[in-house]
């Protein structure tokens, strides 16, 4: 389990983060104490995928969304907020 002290975000109440060999596994736990979802997130790659899989970039990713000063944040704040909009779905 990574430290959430490591993180450059602090996960909502309950989330776990997890290193995995794809990067950074964060899973929402639901009421229950029982995973409801993930989303792994590679800094290496520099993006993020629904799931526990290997981020691939997309090609028509804009060049410069994770680039510059905060972009470990604004990397994991937008893996959150889509791992939050599909649970909210």
């Amino acid at each position: 389990m990574v430290g959430t002290e490591r993180l450059p975000i602090e996960l909502p109440a309950g989330w776990i983060a997890e290193d995995d060999s794809r990067g950074t596994v964060i899973t929402a736990i639901d009421a229950r104490g029982r995973p409801a979802g993930s989303v792994t997130v590679c800094t290496k790659a520099r993006g993020y995928t629904l799931g526990v899989a290997k981020v691939r970039r997309a090609r028509d990713a804009a060049e410069d969304v994770y680039k510059g000063l905060g972009w470990q944040v604004r990397l994991f704040s937008d893996a959150v907020c889509a791992l939050s909009q599909t649970l909210e779905n």
